[in-house]
């Protein structure tokens, strides 16, 4: 699959632009460890995608998102059973993610495979921004 066809679906964007390519290629290669990643849908044009990241015994779960008209069809639970037992072939003994609070049919999803709230957290705004 070519990169900015994996990078649409994981905006959730028909139009990706130049900067979020770059931003976002730049993200995919900072840090250690292995890359992996996730799609389903037609070639070409990704309805659900996901990343994971295997280090140190640890995989963790980056950038799942399903396009809202391919919502509520497995997609996301594929990916991740993907990309964790992939993490699991090359060690890995844990596994971690973050997901909002407002996105109740992921914590669902989560949930379900197992994970549990560690923390939360909030994002605050500079007053200039």
């Amino acid at each position: 699959i070519r990169a900015t066809a994996w990078l649409r679906a994981a905006e959730g964007k028909a139009r990706v632009s130049a900067e979020a390519i770059e931003r976002f290629a730049e993200q995919l290669t900072a840090g250690a460890g292995q890359r992996r990643f996730a799609s389903m849908g037609p070639p070409g044009a990704p309805v659900a995608v996901g990343m994971g990241i295997d280090f140190d015994g640890y995989t963790t779960i980056y950038n799942m998102h399903t396009l809202p008209e391919a919502r509520r069809r497995g997609y996301a639970r594929a990916i991740l059973e993907t990309l964790l037992a992939r993490g699991t072939a090359v060690g890995s003994t844990e596994a971690f993610l973050q997901v909002t609070q407002e996105n109740a049919g992921a914590q669902w999803l989560y949930r379900s495979a197992g994970f549990s709230p560690v923390y939360s957290y909030s994002y605050r705004q500079r007053p200039d921004s």
